[in-house]
């Protein structure tokens, strides 16, 4: 919800964006901090011009206050959701009393002295306002808050009690129980290494508790199934990935899991292993800048070391890398390229973070940038003040099934970043107090008392922890001697004139912001009010959903209870198995022995000779008989069984051979009926071939009769045509007339037409013309 009302709200103008280091959350809060450092400089400074001046927000207008009587900050905005929204400085002062981490400065400025001085032209200088206490998260990065079971809290516990002498040591300034100082600098970076170890435990207990046994787990026999059951009882990152594993099996998507090389890496692809996976090309061939991929239908995944830095070249393109321990690290150029590479909608490729809340993983993150060894003291104190708080999840975190779903249904949107809803992991709230220099560092109990109940104790919250702006670190507002001689000793009136012109510019600019702020205060309550109506109908919706996981809750503790019962009756049953045959064995050897002494009795009866020797020979004889008989018998038996089952056989063939009798006149019946009807069928077709036959030539004769009729009709018309040709000669011109008829005799012209010599037309006498 913060993310949110820090999205809408409006940017300060940039002439304003000098006063941004003033802390407060209001502008009044601004407005009164402003004024008590004001105050607080000048009221060590005598200004004789400030007490004529009229200027109703003059320094000598302005009351002197002591500096412990810092007015009430509000805490920054938490994910928690209250009844009443109204900020009231009681309910704010009891919240905060019960989530507070007492400090000592000491963990925080080693090296500073017992007075430092803050100039009043330090509230122009800008520093950048971050919530302190949260989690530092990079863009498209996102975390989600994980309980922990009993059994890894007795894990971390354990790990802590181990290493407790290094701690007291460290925390204490290397000083021992004696107030004997560790000098020896092998000493201390010795010390320093244990704690570092500590550290890596704590952080492998936030993972699965094997890692921290890994030898063993490696020469103990491996059993995929039973070792991801084991993973999701004891690990609520793995019981996680089961979640989502079930819920995204059937969905076509790669996702990737950085863990820690080597004892990380091999534990997270053995549950994969044991969830049903199977590598998606031969192990040998993976590793080194080839994922390490495995595939359970359509979803896959790749298995990445986070101390990896070449380019590692992935199965699919991913859809989201899930941080599995603390060993991630998103400057890597490996995890850079990777996330770059397969940037959608104009963001990274996103990346969550599975935390263990109030775990070592999760306060390491949560803290600001130190030296390593200042930072390391910093983590193992507010470890040890948190430790009754392991695994406690905030009011408004979901449970573990419910994160997977949620997260799944972020990865089938379209756009991941813009559908995250899920809970802002609330930030840690770390005080100082300079009443815990001086106590016990292993005084565990007196660091998570309630604030109010120590009247002395300056509380000051991490507002503007920097590393690269010492000066701006929060210190005892006190002037120092160097600035008041300093004032007395030069020409005050141009610099009090210099102070007034800055503190007038300044409140009308507080008062420009105030009057923006108020416009702002009224949307963002309007925008509240609707987060309110939304969270109560949320909650309506979870009180639906109450009763059905109760009823879920009650099936899942009787099935466990009727797998235990199972179990147990198992272990006894299989107890009781292996008694009977060990009593079997027992049995057989028994008898074994008695058959060897009985041999031997009747041995020793023989060799006695007598009358004792020829009873054993006709004993000896009556049991061979015996058993030729038994064996004879036996054959008979066996005998007559098979003459029984012969008979049966032979009766059955006879049944079968009548029936097959039976059923061969059946059918030379009906075959001779067949026969019949295609006999008769056969002359039905000859008498219709035959009288198909005589239509076809009857059809033939007609067809050329009439073509016959046809040709004679033709050859009287042309016979009539010849005639009228030659009975009937028109005239026509010279040109076209016919020869006239030659003369009978030898007179007759050589040309002309004769008899025999072609000039005389033949259709003259064709008819009388014999063929």
């Amino acid at each position: 919800m913060e993310g949110r009302l820090s999205q809408t709200s409006s940017p300060v103008p940039d002439a304003l964006g000098k006063f941004d280091d003033i802390p407060g959350s209001t502008p009044r809060e601004r407005l009164q901090n402003a004024h008590a450092r004001l105050r607080a400089s000048a009221s060590a400074v005598p200004n004789p011009i400030a007490s004529t001046s009229a200027t109703p927000s003059s320094a000598g207008d302005i009351d002197p206050a002591p500096v412990s009587s810092m007015p009430e900050v509000a805490l920054p905005l938490s994910v928690r959701v209250h009844e009443d929204h109204i900020h009231q400085p009681g309910q704010a002062e009891e919240h905060s009393a019960a989530a507070d981490i007492v400090v000592p400065p000491s963990l925080i400025f080693p090296e500073q002295a017992g007075m430092h001085t803050i100039q009043p032209s330090a509230i122009f200088d800008k520093v950048e306002s971050v919530v302190p206490g949260s989690l530092k998260l990079g863009p498209s990065e996102f975390a989600i808050s994980l309980p922990m079971d009993s059994r890894s809290k007795d894990e971390y516990e354990r790990a802590l009690a181990e290493h407790s002498h290094s701690t007291r040591l460290l925390l204490g300034g290397f000083k021992s129980a004696e107030e004997a100082m560790v000098s020896d600098t092998e000493q201390q970076s010795q010390i320093l290494t244990d704690v570092r170890l500590l550290v890596e435990k704590l952080d492998n207990v936030a993972v699965h508790t094997d890692l921290n046994i890994a030898e063993h787990v490696k020469q103990s026999q491996f059993d995929p199934q039973r070792e991801a059951t084991w993973a999701e009882y004891t690990s609520a990152k793995f019981l996680f990935l089961g979640h989502l594993v079930e819920i995204a099996g059937a969905q076509d998507l790669h996702i990737v899991v950085i863990a820690k090389r080597g004892k990380g890496v091999e534990l997270v692809e053995r549950y994969f292993q044991g969830k049903g996976f199977v590598h998606t090309r031969p192990r040998d061939e993976m590793g080194g800048n080839v994922e390490l991929s495995m595939q359970n239908g359509p979803l896959s995944v790749g298995i990445h070391a986070t101390q990896h830095d070449g380019i590692v070249e992935t199965y699919r393109p991913p859809a989201v890398i899930i941080a599995l321990d603390s060993s991630f690290n998103a400057s890597n150029p490996s995890v850079e390229h990777l996330r770059t590479t397969y940037a959608r909608n104009g963001n990274l490729l996103p990346v969550v973070h599975l935390l263990i809340s109030n775990s070592s993983e999760h306060i390491e993150r949560c803290l600001p940038d130190l030296p390593d060894s200042q930072k390391l003291r910093l983590l193992l104190h507010i470890v040890r003040s948190l430790r009754d708080l392991l695994g406690d999840l905030q009011d408004n975190a979901l449970s573990v099934q419910e994160d997977a779903e949620e997260l799944f249904t972020y990865l089938l949107s379209e756009n991941f970043n813009a559908s995250w809803s899920l809970p802002t992991i609330e930030p840690l709230h770390i005080l100082i107090s300079d009443d815990l220099q001086s106590e016990d560092p292993s005084g565990e109990s007196s660091a998570m008392q309630p604030s109010a109940s120590a009247p002395s104790m300056n509380k000051r919250l991490f507002d503007s922890m920097d590393t690269d702006t010492p000066d701006l670190k929060r210190q005892r507002l006190h002037v120092s001697q160097e600035v008041s001689q300093f004032t007395e000793s030069s020409s005050g009136a141009s610099q009090n004139l210099d102070l007034i012109t800055k503190l007038t510019t300044l409140e009308n600019r507080l008062i420009e912001m105030k009057s923006n702020h108020a416009a702002e205060l009224d949307r963002l309550q309007t925008l509240l009010s609707k987060a309110e109506d939304r969270s109560m109908e949320r909650g309506k919706s979870w009180e639906s959903l109450q009763h059905r996981f109760e009823h879920r809750t009650k099936d899942l503790h009787k099935t466990r209870q009727e797998r235990d019962q199972l179990t147990t009756e198992k272990t006894k049953i299989e107890q009781k198995l292996t008694r009977h045959q060990d009593e079997i064995t027992k049995l057989k050897d028994e008898r074994t022995q008695l058959k060897h002494d009985l041999e031997a009795a009747r041995n020793d009866l023989k060799s006695e000779g007598g009358f004792k020797e020829e009873l054993e020979n006709a004993r000896e004889e009556i049991r061979k008989l015996t058993l030729s008989n038994s064996s004879l018998e036996r054959k008979a038996e066996y005998e007559k069984k098979q003459a029984e089952y012969t008979r049966e056989q032979y009766q059955n063939a006879s049944n079968v051979a009548a029936q097959s009798a039976n059923e061969i006149r059946q059918l030379r019946d009906e075959n001779a009926e067949i026969n019949k009807k295609i006999a008769a069928e056969t002359a039905k077709l000859k008498e219709i071939r035959i009288k198909n036959d005589e239509f076809k030539h009857v059809t033939r004769i007609k067809e050329l009769e009439q073509a016959l009729e046809a040709r004679e009709t033709l050859l009287r018309r042309k016979e009539e045509d010849l005639r009228n040709i030659r009975n009937n000669r028109p005239a026509t011109r010279a040109t076209s007339t016919q020869p006239r008829s030659p003369k009978w005799g030898n007179g007759s012209r050589p040309t002309s037409p004769g008899v025999n010599n072609g000039r005389m037309s033949n259709l003259r006498f064709s008819s009388e013309m014999s063929l």
